[in-house]
């Protein structure tokens, strides 16, 4: 069975400026919380509301060196959405078969 993935990651990522965070970490690795908010044209303190709430929900790890924090991706929590969304694929995909085979069971007869 997969360990059952809170609906709080997902709603984390429904937020559009949090969803690009994400992708520009991805793409870029490690960055610092001022440079995940120069493409969004955002204060420092919205950054890090976004940030905390990225963090609290365990899609990024932050560090501190010195003054400046740091956030990387959690590649751990990423791994297990999408061995949950891989095991709702699988179910759907079955269920439709089952499906299927029921409503031609019924035209066949």
């Amino acid at each position: 069975m997969v360990k059952y993935i809170s609906e709080d990651m997902f709603a984390a990522l429904g937020q559009p400026v949090r969803r690009s965070m994400i992708e520009h970490l991805a793409e870029r690795g490690t960055m610092s919380i001022t440079e995940m908010a120069e493409p969004f044209n955002i204060s420092l303190p919205a950054a890090l509301k976004h940030t905390q709430v990225l963090e609290d929900k365990g899609l990024i790890i932050r560090n501190k060196r010195g003054r400046v924090q740091y956030c990387t991706i959690n590649d751990q929590a990423f791994e297990e959405m999408l061995r949950w969304l891989l095991f709702q694929k699988k179910f759907w995909e079955s269920s439709f078969v089952r499906l299927e085979k029921h409503i031609n069971n019924r035209k066949n007869k």
